[in-house]
This record gives structure tokens, sequence and C-alpha cells, in this order.
């Protein structure tokens, strides 16, 4: 086994790894890759579960003192294939896919380009090959003595020979299982790549917070989000995916309100936002934008002009059902508590129902809500956010399969608001 090239490319380490082989190629061999893959399973042991007897319940057992193989199932779900772009997006993946607890895929597939690989002298280069392919079973949980294991498959090199990763990735599948396509990249300029990978998926998983130009990529995305019919319906961005507790408690401020009119009362909204990524915490202006146009959707609200840049942020402005004027204030701040890139959701009312209503990260785990109406002057709840890591919002994506329009309305009014800008 070499692991010349391997040294010098992505860490892409699995934290619980089973059994684990790696070997440089000039190919991807699909019938290798899974010989090596059943070999591993032959070869994995564990306690040798045993009936207990006397006064024991059906169904308990004892765990004895011999390993013996074939103890843990190969469970069949879904394929999950990663395309990273990048050495950090490789490194991303491979952390989030190590970490899956309680769902996890039949064989994780990563393709990871290293365009450095391209760029490197030939004399370099391994006489015994220039991609790395690293096969290995994953105990998601090391913990538990029950839990089961998936298979891994890694394939890094440069863009030049790993070609297109469909042709790479896609024979590497388990057959007749869905196809989950985690897209951890941009949507600038592999917009035919990003095609061609979602039209052999059956969901696609991306993240618009990591778009580095994120009026292109939005504007992009929502071309073919419900539009490009070669793309899969159901398309997960785990920028939005990570704004469900936030929505949550902006709609339960106007579950019962005492005023029919409440919702047509909103006069302005202010969203602060972390402007950059900060130790592996996700940057916000995709989902503050998310936000707006999630508000502007569900309630009717159309965009009356460009969006305005001004000192403290972007400026959006919509015309509501009653032709009244709503200012959407989109403010980056410097908090770094936040796992959703969201620090602070302001919404201030006037008319019959004047208030303002407030949701805001207090710290990584933990959000306030806060409201102030005339009947009553403050009213306060903390409330536990919910897990926003990429393992976690993946594990959702592979147990559900269901199209997302309310997500589809809120890209096409933030894509609105790009491409007016």
């Amino acid at each position: 086994m070499t692991t010349s090239l391997r040294n010098r490319t992505l860490d892409t380490t699995l934290e619980h790894p089973g059994p684990v082989e790696s070997w440089n190629a000039d190919i991807v061999d699909a019938g290798r890759v899974n010989a090596r893959l059943t070999s591993q399973w032959l070869r994995l042991t564990g306690p040798r579960p045993q009936r207990l007897s006397g006064i024991a319940r059906p169904g308990d057992v004892v765990v004895g003192a011999e390993s013996v193989p074939g103890v843990f199932a190969r469970t069949n779900t879904t394929n999950l294939v990663v395309c990273a772009r990048s050495a950090a997006q490789a490194d991303r993946a491979g952390r989030a896919v190590a970490s899956f607890q309680t769902h996890y895929p039949t064989r994780a597939i990563t393709v990871a380009s290293d365009p450095a690989l391209d760029r490197r002298q030939p004399d370099g280069i391994p006489d015994d090959g220039v991609l790395a392919i690293d096969t290995r079973l994953v105990r998601p949980d090391s913990g538990s003595r029950t839990v089961g294991h998936f298979e891994s498959v890694t394939i890094t090199g440069g863009p030049r020979q790993l070609g297109n990763p469909t042709s790479t990735a896609i024979p590497l599948c388990v057959p007749d299982l869905p196809i989950v396509l985690w897209w951890t990249g941009d949507l600038q300029y592999d917009l035919g790549m990003f095609r061609d990978l979602a039209t052999s998926s059956d969901r696609v998983v991306l993240d618009s917070a990591a778009f580095g130009d994120l009026p292109r990529g939005m504007t992009n995305l929502a071309s073919i989000v419900g539009q490009d019919p070669s793309v899969p319906q159901v398309v997960v961005d785990l920028a939005w995916s990570r704004l469900r507790d936030w929505r949550n408690l902006i709609a339960h401020f106007y579950d019962a309100p005492p005023d029919p009119d409440a919702l047509a009362n909103i006069e302005s909204v202010t969203i602060e936002f972390s402007g950059e990524p900060v130790g592996g915490l996700p940057a916000g202006q995709a989902g503050a934008f998310l936000l707006a146009g999630w508000l502007a959707s569900r309630l009717g609200w159309r965009m009356s002009d460009p969006v305005e840049r001004t000192p403290g942020g972007p400026l959006l402005r919509f015309r509501t059902p009653r032709s009244a004027t709503v200012e959407v204030r989109l403010q980056p701040t410097g908090a770094r508590v936040t796992t959703s890139g969201i620090a602070r959701v302001t919404i201030e009312s006037a008319g019959s129902t004047p208030g303002t209503c407030r949701v805001e990260q207090v710290t990584g785990r933990e959000l306030v809500t806060t409201s102030v109406t005339p009947e009553h002057p403050v009213m306060t709840r903390y409330v536990m956010a919910s897990a926003t890591g990429d393992s976690a919002l993946l594990e959702r994506v592979l147990q559900d399969a269901a199209r997302d329009p309310v997500y589809e309305g809120a890209l096409a009014v933030a894509a609105e608001a790009f491409s007016g800008r």
C-alpha cells in the first residue's frame, strides 16, 4: 500500500474508522473498490451476542468476550455523493460524514478535487498513480455497541486527472438506492458539472452561505430550482435549514394575534447577521436574504425599488397588498456566537397593533424572544436552539425527501433582490 500521494493531499481522516485501505491508481476501478469494501466487511469483528438463560426475558442478550465476524448489519438506505472542489471543502465534508449519529448512508462517496495536484511538478508524481483512493468502514458512534457501520470511499486528485466527478462517483453508488448529492462549492463556474451530477441524483444538498459570489450564486440557483428539468425537484439549502428555529419563533408571534391585521401592520424589519465566517461558524448574508425573502413571499410583499446600499447594510423596500411600504434592513454585525449566521431579527409594527417583536441568539444553543406591546410591556422567553452543524442537517436530508415550496419562494425573492442590485 502506497501513501506518497495521500501524505501531500487532503486530510479527510474520519473520526471513527473501522477497517481502512488506501492505494494510488491512475483510474478508479469500481470493481476493485467494491471488492476492497467487501473484504473489509468480512474482516470486521465484534463481541458475540449470547442469549441469557434462566430468568432472562425473551430477547435479552449478554455480550460475550469472544469477537466474531458478521456482527454488524449492512443497512440499505441511501448513497451520499460529495463533490468537493477544494481541500477546505473536502475536510469539511469529511468531518460531517464522520459525525453522523442516528441516520447515515449505506455508502458515502467523496470526490475531492485538489487543484494543487495539477500544478505539481511532474517528478513529484508517484509512479504508482495520480489518484489517491481510500475505502473504509465508518462507525458513527464509538460509544455504542449496537450501532452499525457504513461504507466510505474517498477519491483525491487534481481536476485534470479526476475529470468529470459524475463519471467517477456514480458508478461507485450502490444500485437501486437513492442518491443524495452534496455539492460543497459555489455555483459560479461549475454549472455544467453541477447539472451533470444533479441529473444523476434524487436529492441535491448545497449551502448558499458558502457561495463566494452570493449574488451570482443565488441568481443561478434560483434559475435552476424548480425551473431546470434536469435537476431534481428536491433541493436543500443548508443556509435555509439553519433558519428553521428563527422562522418558527417569528411565526409564533403571530400564531393567535388579537388583531387579524397584525401581519398587515408590519412596517419595518431589521435582520442582523454575521458578516464573515469565523471559527467554523457560517457567514449570515445568505440567511439574511432568505429570511427577508421568506417574509416577503409568505406575506405577499413585492419589491418596489432596487436594493439600496447603505452604510449600515443593504436596504430592501417592499410594497404590501395594501400598498403600504415595508423596509427590511440587513445589517452585518460582529456577533460570533450565532450558529446560523443570524444574530438578531427585529420586527416593528404600527397601526392598530403597534409593538416590537425580537428574536436573538444569546449563546451558541440559546435563543431569546421578546415582544413589546401596549397590552404587555415586555414578554420574554428562552428557547434551546436545535443543532445546525453540517452532520445534523445532513441527517435530516437523508431521512426527508420532501420538496420545500416555501424555500423556493424565499429564494425567488432573494434572487430578485440580487438581480436588481
